[in-house]
């Protein structure tokens, strides 16, 4: 699947980009506004990494995500 981690699955996520104008109050300001709200996507770290596994096989050139190879313990090489 592209532009997903193939151990844990972790794709796009949507989020929200919010522009905002004006000076806050504690700053003596009249408080702020926004201005606009966009959909924006989150994007994983994805690397393409050489992971070897458990069993001692080794998968290469595959695109995963950083977090999760460091979060499951596998032993990698860039």
């Amino acid at each position: 699947m592209a532009r997903s981690c193939e151990i844990c699955g972790k794709g796009f996520s949507m989020g929200n980009s919010v522009t905002i104008r004006g000076k806050q109050k504690y700053l003596g300001g009249v408080g702020t506004k926004i201005t606009g709200i966009t959909r924006r996507k989150f994007k994983p770290n994805l690397q393409r990494l050489k992971v070897t596994l458990a069993s001692g096989a080794t998968a290469t050139n595959e695109q995963k995500n950083y977090n999760s190879v460091t979060n499951f313990g596998f032993s990698f090489t860039i």
